[in-house]
């Protein structure tokens, strides 16, 4: 018995005599049954054949261009019989249909979509929120499944650090052998056994904002599938090993908001029913002390070296001694 590539490399020519032939005699009895025939079983190993040019897998294999064992791959095995007769002629019989046993081929694919829940003007001491949806889009499960997130981390710009996985809104984490490992930060890995064909599981987890300095930012989660296998044993290197697919989703970081208004002027005879916006300007007299009121909003968290400048325009004169700061804040 043998493959159609006699040459890729494998040991896959199997004679069910070795050393040749053998002479058989067939007792006739004109009775069909079990007397009459020579059950041979094979076991065989689906090779992993092209894995190390597709879809990540390890290079373990032959590499022959000639077979490349994908999913939907129609694999034929057949047998062959060869015998001599009374005069010495070699008679060759490729049996049509009973000699073949087909196997239909088939294959994990697993995919992540990333999902911000909560991540919107972030800032020091918030609860940033992701979401990990895992696919087997193939025909196959997968086993030994190993997800990575990256967290951003863009230090010192942001900080986030993990906190826990969000039992309540995942179903990952209800699949024996789930795990977690946060020890490598800002890289969190997530591992679970299996993950049938044509399922999928989500993974929520929460983060902690530890630090913002540079606001108004965009900053991006990613998370990909690193690993999984072909069959339940993590441990033979006959396995088909993948990496699967990737996706990315961000958070923001608050901004710094500051705005201007007319507190209030010196003298009782201007009229006050204005809203002090362009067209609806506040009328004042000459030589009238106008006061105006700076607000700023900031984030929390240390801010070095905040400056709040106010640009007077040419015709004010600024009053020495006026300034007053109204704050809650301390200095850091």
């Amino acid at each position: 018995m043998a493959d159609s590539d006699g040459g890729d490399g494998d040991a896959d020519r199997f004679h069910a005599f070795t050393g040749g032939g053998r002479d058989v005699f067939n007792n006739p009895d004109n009775v069909e049954n079990d007397d009459d025939r020579y059950v041979i079983r094979v076991t065989a190993r689906l090779d992993d054949e092209d894995a190390g040019q597709y879809n990540g897998g390890a290079s373990n294999d032959h590499n022959d261009s000639n077979v490349q064992n994908r999913d939907g791959d129609l694999s034929q095995n057949k047998v062959q019989l060869q015998w001599q007769d009374q005069d010495g002629n070699m008679t060759t019989q490729n049996p049509p249909s009973v000699g073949f046993a087909n196997n239909d081929m088939v294959e994990p694919d697993v995919d992540v979509t990333s999902t911000t829940i909560a991540g919107s003007n972030l800032q020091a001491g918030d609860t940033a929120t992701f979401e990990l949806t895992l696919t087997n889009n193939g025909t196959a499960p997968a086993y030994n499944l190993s997800i990575t997130d990256t967290l951003p981390d863009n230090a010192p710009n942001l900080s986030l650090t993990f906190d826990s996985v969000d039992a309540a809104n995942s179903t990952c984490d209800d699949i024996s052998g789930f795990a977690t490992n946060s020890s490598s930060p800002p890289n969190v890995v997530f591992s679970f056994d299996e993950l049938g064909a044509g399922s999928s599981c989500t993974i929520r987890f929460d983060t902690t904002v530890q630090s913002v300095t540079v606001f108004g930012a965009t900053y991006t989660n990613s998370a990909t599938v690193t690993s999984y296998d072909s069959r339940d044993n993590a441990t033979d290197d006959d396995n088909r090993n993948y990496s699967g697919g990737s996706d990315t989703s961000d958070v923001t970081t608050i901004n710094i908001t500051a705005a201007k208004a007319l507190f209030g002027t010196s003298e009782s005879h201007t009229s006050d029913t204005e809203d002090d916006s362009s067209g609806n300007e506040r009328p004042v007299a000459i030589s009238e002390v106008i006061t105006f009121q700076l607000t700023t909003t900031t984030p929390e968290g240390s801010l070095d070296n905040i400056v709040v400048s106010d640009a007077l325009a040419a015709d004010l004169e600024f009053i020495d001694g006026t300034v007053t700061v109204y704050t809650n804040m301390r200095e850091a």
